[in-house]
């Protein structure tokens, strides 16, 4: 393991012979892996062309945005054919699926909601409910702002901001993406986003935290245009947030001779660690230099968790710890486990598991999964589950491209990408099926992949 610095803005940066340890060697001299694939269960959440529940008629034409709580529940933005209403909120539980708002209902501070995008689903308890709460970006019409950020929840739609109001630096708010949100005590929600500023910052961006207990103010933390040790800030996709949030940045020098450069740096709302081994440029032995780092990162407590590709063609995942070490726990040519003769090829950005073993509400395992193509040409779901951080469990397949899904073995997926993996083990998943037609899009749950803990 690696001894690296960690300081805040002003920090030294990593240099391009920075090499990162790899964990326990080859995939075969691993332990196995617990999960079977009799514990995971497959379900269908939500399929275009699928009857709307009555409340808005219609049809489901597309699904912009999903999320997967841990009460079991998934959230999910969708544009509805043949209804007037062409847009609206839902909620799918085990017993239904429920209209949370729709296009035309009143929004809070004047106007009313035009269309729903970006969600993100978290378990919410207070003193009065133990239940889920959705943030969610909105379009307007019909008031002073065009779109917004909202949380909803049980005690009803609260704002959080809202197009052409200052952020706390003073800037415009613009627009809004990566929402996230996530409750690691049972009673106190954080959430994050990424605002894009108008006015002076000529297109400027920033992360925003706001915690919904205490002050409840939002706090803005990092923004393009600031320094991170030498380099500026240009762009950055950040992870879902648990305490902090993993944020993967783009920067350049203020000499133009000067390389510009990628990498992973943790950002909390009060404080901002850079300058570790994970950046291109660093050497991953035995594998060669690190190109470039893929976004979005995943995170699990403030652990952080990528996948990279280097000059030599290879690609891998990597763990940053908080404190600067840096390990590569997975990588090309590892043995593809179920699959004879193949090994794995490439990795894509992983998802994780975000609360970790501190938290009264952690429920007793660690999940990495990343989608992998195969050296037959097969694609796949990494799927490592851990009890705790020592990554010394062997990864399996899941999903490979051709397998039968449901209880009757009659679902087939064309493609899927996986969008968030739930602390109870609820793989939520984007893909196709064959239908009468060709091609149809939907949203899928794979849950069972932790082990119970009770």
């Amino acid at each position: 393991m690696l001894l690296t610095s960690h300081t805040g803005f002003g920090g030294p940066k990593p240099t391009p012979t920075t090499s990162l340890a790899v964990l326990n060697g080859e995939a075969g001299q691993l332990r196995e892996a617990t999960v079977t694939e009799a514990q995971t269960s497959f379900h269908t959440v939500a399929l275009q062309s699928d009857l709307a529940p009555p409340e808005v008629g219609g049809r489901y034409s597309e699904f912009p945005s999903a999320s997967v709580s841990d009460t079991g529940s998934v959230a999910f933005s969708a544009t509805i054919s043949g209804s007037p209403v062409g847009s609206a909120l839902m909620l799918r539980t085990a017993q239904e699926t429920r209209v949370i708002l729709r296009a035309g209902d009143a929004a809070p501070r004047g106007g009313r909601f035009k269309a729903f995008g970006e969600v993100d689903a978290s378990r919410h308890k207070t003193a009065q409910y133990d239940s889920d709460s959705i943030l969610f970006r909105a379009l307007l019409e019909g008031g002073n702002a065009s779109e917004g950020v909202f949380l909803w929840s049980p005690d009803g739609v609260e704002v959080v901001a809202l197009e052409g109001e200052a952020s706390p630096r003073g800037r415009i708010y613009k627009s809004f993406s990566q929402l996230t949100a996530a409750d690691p005590t049972g009673e106190a929600l954080r959430i994050a986003f990424v605002a894009n500023m108008t006015g002076k910052t000529k297109g400027g961006k920033s992360i925003i935290f706001k915690d919904f207990f205490g002050d409840r103010k939002l706090i803005e933390k990092l923004s393009t245009g600031d320094k991170l040790g030498k380099n500026l800030v240009d762009d950055f996709v950040i992870s879902p947030v648990l305490i902090s949030v993993a944020a993967v940045v783009d920067t350049h020098p203020k000499k133009k001779k000067q390389r510009r450069i990628r990498e992973y740096t943790l950002v909390d709302p009060h404080f901002v660690i850079h300058g570790g081994p994970l950046a291109e440029g660093a050497e991953v032995s035995p594998l060669g230099t690190i190109t470039r780092i893929q976004s979005p990162p995943a995170i699990n407590g403030q652990t952080g968790f990528v996948s990279v590709e280097m000059g030599s063609g290879a690609s891998g995942l990597v763990r940053q710890e908080v404190f600067g070490d840096a390990t590569l726990f997975a990588k090309t040519g590892d043995p593809a486990p179920g699959v004879t003769g193949a090994s794995i090829q490439s990795f894509g950005p992983p998802v994780a598991s975000v609360l970790w073993s501190h938290y009264p509400e952690y429920f007793g395992n660690l999940g990495i999964i990343s989608p992998v193509v195969l050296s037959n040409g097969q694609r796949a779901l990494w799927v490592g589950i851990y009890p705790d951080f020592n990554l010394d469990l062997s990864a399996q397949l899941m999903l490979i491209d051709g397998e039968p899904l449901g209880a009757t073995g009659s679902l087939r997926l064309r493609t899927f990408s996986p969008v968030e993996l739930g602390n109870r083990g609820s793989l939520l998943l984007r893909g196709e099926i064959d239908g009468p037609e060709g091609a149809i899009k939907g949203l899928f749950l794979l849950g069972g992949l932790f082990t119970d803990p009770s």
